[in-house]
């Protein structure tokens, strides 16, 4: 027959560990729950990020706005127009993807070329 433990100083130990555990069980539970409502709820979950996008995007025209030297429209398109081109997307945005797929496409085959001159140089 197996003893039993009846230490107390373990006890406290062993519940706040299962409490623990189950708290994060419960959030876990919370948060599935959630990202099953909004699974299910795709126009009420595209309608409320819309808001929040167009919120957010007043929020940034209007700020613009207050500040001197960025109200200029001139100004405005010049520094938004170096701004997309240092990060790439007016590029990207403008011209299309295809340069970008050819450029993929090209590394795909001198990758391949790499690939059968390393083997011919093995054999010789």
């Amino acid at each position: 027959m197996p003893q039993e433990n009846n230490n107390s100083a373990e006890m406290p130990h062993f519940r706040v560990k299962k409490m623990r555990t189950m708290w994060h069980h419960t959030a876990y539970n919370l948060l599935m729950k959630r990202e099953r409502f909004v699974k299910s709820h795709h126009v009420v979950y595209t309608f409320v990020a819309g808001v929040g996008l167009i919120m957010f995007w007043y929020g940034i025209w209007e700020g613009l706005k207050r500040v001197p030297f960025f109200g200029d429209p001139i100004v405005a398109i010049l520094l938004g127009a170096l701004i997309l081109l240092v990060c790439g997307a007016y590029a990207y945005q403008f011209v299309g993807n295809k340069a970008l797929e050819f450029r993929e496409e090209l590394e795909d085959v001198t990758d391949d070329i790499d690939h059968v001159v390393e083997i011919l140089e093995e054999e010789a």
